[in-house]
């Protein structure tokens, strides 16, 4: 960061930024990355100190070894001499420059004064040796006292987008005592073999950990089950996503009220909660009768089925109706669970499906028919033949829509979102059924996929469909680019908090 962008002066050369309150100055700072915080040292005399005081460390060892990067932080006097840097990877890091740049984070950290709340770390692989990062960590935890802490290992050779279950055994081993991570709020780990040692000195920390987000790691059952989940009884969001190492998932906790699973490929998957509020599954695999869900107040459900780990399943994805089908009592009435209806204090519905399909759309209108306090719906349709008939209908097919009952959703339903939208026979059905049976629908938003403008023109044929609402106001949108890039944690939450 040049001091020409950074530092803003009018005619007579008076310097604004400088001028700010020390405290709003490391605010600002807060949100750079460190490497860049630091760089601002060399600006001026009162810059000098301003990094050290940052609310938030975020730390990129794979930067600091970067010709680009030296050729102007080498002035901080904090960062490797310009000279020797090459563009090395974690595989072929000679010596002198990892230990070069054990150097820098621990400068780095020891040279930081006030209060840190965040710290993000993506170190080299060898960091895991010789007890380098677990020193970091009890340092941050016993003297600075962090909250939110990421950990996330650097990869190895060429970069992969998803992680291979085969590599597990090459996979570095992170071993830190339980205890030491109870002590913070917020923990995110990437990329380990993990492993968690039992600490005997559980007394002189705290039960904090609130948070913990799990992503590419090899862990095995006894770890997360009689380690983690029976440890970290203050545990409210759980995320695991692309995780490996286990036969069986059973999530049983008391007090988690948010629980992601993406990617997750297993034999079997139970999960136990009296307080789930959230539950997101978003490309799971095991046997159907396997996925057993026990939620009595659930409020948010998200099931998505996307192909993107494909090369590497040792189970055949779910498919969305599917989900539908073994969290309902659609199929079994004998199903093993405590609360037969998950649905029934259910507020937000978020489904993909294949809507043209007659045999996928009957979960969804069985599971409609099961939340009599829904107020919003999203659907994502996904591509599929236009034609589907069922033989076990006895009617046609594009009256399926037409046929189902009143059901107590269509008086509480207020929010609907239709994304992949192309105005086909049963989607259209689909949408009429909503928009002529919800009494108290606000906003009806479809997003258009790529489609003929015959279909396009179809499409706007709602605008002149009966409303059963006052109200209701039908919004037609583009395409969407992501239709999954919600951060779903987030918004759910503060969804939780308001009702």
């Amino acid at each position: 960061m040049s001091s020409n962008k950074l530092i803003k002066t009018n005619q007579e050369g008076e310097d604004f930024i400088s001028e700010l309150p020390e405290q709003l100055l490391s605010t600002i700072l807060s949100y750079l990355p460190t490497d860049e915080a630091v760089c601002t040292s060399i600006l001026s005399k009162k810059w000098t100190h301003s990094w050290r005081f940052v609310s938030r460390l975020d730390i990129d060892q794979t930067q600091m070894t970067s010709k680009k990067k030296h050729s102007r932080l080498s002035k901080s006097k904090i960062m490797i001499n310009a000279k020797t840097v090459q563009n090395y990877k974690s595989v072929n890091l000679p010596t002198k420059i990892f230990n070069r740049v054990v150097e820098i984070t621990s400068s780095i950290l020891n040279s930081h004064r006030g209060e840190l709340s965040s710290f993000r770390l993506v170190h080299f692989p060898k960091c895991l040796e010789n007890g380098i990062l677990e020193g970091w960590v009890r340092y941050l935890v016993e003297e600075k006292e962090i909250q939110d802490l990421v950990l996330v290992r650097a990869a190895e050779g060429r970069s992969k987008k998803f992680l291979d279950p085969t590599d597990r055994v090459v996979l570095s081993t992170l071993i830190l005592p339980i205890n030491i991570l109870l002590s913070v709020s917020k923990l995110v780990l990437e990329n380990y073999n993990l492993g968690l040692l039992v600490s005997c000195t559980s007394d002189s920390y705290t039960n904090n950990l609130e948070t913990l987000k799990l992503s590419k790691i090899c862990i095995g059952q006894e770890i997360l089950e009689g380690v983690i989940l029976s440890n970290c009884k203050s545990l409210k969001n759980l995320s695991l996503v692309m995780c490996f190492g286990f036969k069986k998932l059973k999530i049983d906790h008391t007090n988690i009220i948010f629980l992601e699973l993406q990617d997750i490929f297993t034999n079997e998957i139970h999960v136990t909660a009296v307080n789930l509020g959230v539950l997101v599954l978003h490309s799971i695999g095991c046997e159907p009768k396997g996925l057993v869900i026990d939620i009595p107040n659930l409020k948010v459900f998200c099931a998505y089925c996307v192909d993107g780990w494909s090369n590497f399943h040792l189970k055949s994805m779910l498919e969305t109706n599917v989900i539908l089908e073994e969290c309902s009592d659609l199929l079994r009435s004998d199903h093993p669970r405590q609360y037969p209806n998950i649905f029934e204090n259910l507020l937000v519905l978020k489904v993909d499906l294949e809507l043209n399909k007659v045999r996928e759309a009957m979960p969804l209108a069985y599971v409609l028919r099961s939340c009599p306090y829904l107020e919003k719906l999203e659907v994502i349709i996904l591509k599929s033949d236009e034609y589907d008939s069922d033989g076990s209908l006895p009617y046609p097919s594009i009256l399926f829509w037409e046929k189902r009952e009143y059901s107590d959703y269509s008086h509480r339903l207020k929010f609907v979102t239709i994304m992949g939208f192309e105005a086909r026979e049963q989607e259209m059905e689909f949408a009429k059924h909503l928009i002529t049976r919800g009494t108290k629908l606000k906003m009806f938003t479809v997003f258009f996929n790529k489609c003929s403008s015959d279909r396009a023109n179809t499409g706007l044929g709602l605008l002149k469909v009966p409303r059963a609402s006052l109200d209701l106001c039908i919004e037609f949108k583009p395409a969407k680019e992501d239709a999954y890039g919600d951060q779903i944690e987030d918004w759910a939450l503060k969804y939780l908090d308001l009702v």
